[in-house]
């Protein structure tokens, strides 16, 4: 181990250890780094890695972010690397309720978390779009290059130390990436909401299905404000062109219920009823109370936030990497929602224009079809496609030495029980 840290040294002179902030941070990243981090106890470093690891010696150096809890001792500390969900997202609105829960569960100091800004994601190196931006360009922003600045991290604080990996969602993705490059540094993997199953049939029959007994519980919830009253707004004359986020360079037009799916999507991410969190279900609550009372504005301004994956530039671009590694928009989602939806006739007897909620409709209607065609023509002819029943299993097979745990979601574990054979120790 030490001849490879020695190695790496000297292969990657770009790649060093913590070092002062950066210059060009975003207000939200100096208020995170200088009030909020300081706040809960903890402390955030950067690291400088190359932006293309398969060429470290000509490539531009970039930033990559990571902070943790400044009274773990991370001598003798058990660490922990969260991988949080999206892509192009970050946690920073979750470390305040992750610290009070991690003090609640882990007095002692036994582990520490180490979380990381995903590159081009939060206070790591942004990645947005310019102007003759290629494939290969983006495609360093995806799941490889955030595996290798994670590797890099715990060599250069843990050193020999193996780390557990909680990957969240997407992290879980990101996970079965690590397991693929760096089967020997991960001592436990835990997954939560990430899906394990072969067919993506399966995966959005189930969802839609999921969602709608979601929203059940959650206008029940509120059934004191008739939230129910939300619906019938997309059945008023004139409602096709009230309810509309107009294109722009980079995403198409979309009306009606797709803008109310994305706004109730965000149910799956649980009530918030954590310690130190706010309330989830709460602003999707406020979102559909301005539905009802007219403020048709903020409602629109929520669905787009909701949407934004779909029509925010930056996103855009990254989603071209990663949509195939996430298998959420890969140019084919569109054929296979048609067949869910038509088991859901045929198997269930719904009608799917009946239904309250249809994450469907959002992949038929939200992609831009240049979006689309990008993906086909410079992703498919690309990297491989990375699937979690693909990699995460077999590689686990391969590793015993590794323990694995796998937390059901609201709605994104769907495991496929006889692909996770002979791996189930228990229910």
């Amino acid at each position: 181990m030490k001849f490879l840290l020695v190695l790496l040294a000297l292969l990657v002179p770009q790649a060093r250890a913590a070092e002062a902030l950066p210059e060009n941070l975003s207000a939200e990243c100096l208020n995170f780094i200088n009030v909020v981090l300081p706040s809960i106890g903890w402390t955030g470093k950067f690291v400088t890695v190359p932006q293309d690891w398969s060429d470290p010696l000509n490539s531009p150096p970039i930033k990559v972010f990571y902070y943790y809890n400044a009274s773990r001792n991370l001598e003798t500390a058990k660490p922990i690397l969260f991988l949080n969900g999206g892509p192009f997202s970050h946690y920073h609105g979750r470390a305040e309720a992750l610290h009070r829960r991690n003090e609640l569960y882990d007095p002692n100091g036994e582990n520490v978390f180490i979380m990381m800004d995903q590159r081009g994601t939060g206070c790591s190196v942004p990645l947005a779009p310019q102007e003759g931006q290629t494939f290969s360009d983006i495609a360093k922003y995806g799941s490889e290059g955030v595996v290798r600045d994670a590797e890099f991290i715990r060599r250069s604080v843990f050193r020999q130390k193996k780390w557990k990996i909680f990957g969240q969602s997407y992290g879980g993705f990101l996970t079965a990436r690590y397991l693929e490059m760096y089967p020997r540094s991960i001592d436990e993997i835990h997954l939560h909401g990430a899906t394990l199953n072969h067919f993506k049939i399966d995966f959005f029959l189930t969802r839609v299905l999921l969602q709608n007994e979601l929203l059940d519980r959650f206008l029940d919830h509120y059934k004191e404000l008739d939230l129910g009253r939300a619906f019938a707004k997309f059945d008023e004359p004139g409602a096709e062109n009230k309810y509309c986020l107009e294109a722009t360079a980079y995403a198409q037009k979309v009306c009606g219920k797709v803008l109310l799916d994305a706004v109730l999507s965000g149910l799956g991410q649980g009530r918030g009823r954590d310690v130190g969190a706010t309330e989830i279900w709460d602003g999707v609550r406020d979102t559909m109370l301005s539905l009802i009372n007219g403020d048709v504005e903020f409602f629109k301004k929520q669905a787009a936030s909701a949407l934004a994956f779909f029509r925010e530039p930056s996103s855009i671009v990254v989603s071209v990497a990663w949509a195939q590694e996430m298998v959420l928009i890969d140019g084919t989602n569109f054929s296979e929602c048609e067949m869910a939806e038509e088991a859901l006739r045929f198997h269930f007897n719904i009608e799917v224009n009946d239904l309250r909620i249809n994450h469907c409709r959002i992949i038929k209607e939200a992609i831009s079809p240049n979006q689309e065609a990008r993906l086909r023509t410079e992703y498919l002819a690309g990297e491989m496609q990375l699937t979690p029943s693909e990699h995460i299993l077999p590689r686990l097979k391969m590793s015993p030495h590794i323990e694995f745990y796998l937390y059901t979601g609201e709605l994104d574990t769907l495991v496929d029980r006889e692909a996770l054979q002979p791996l189930i120790r228990s229910d």
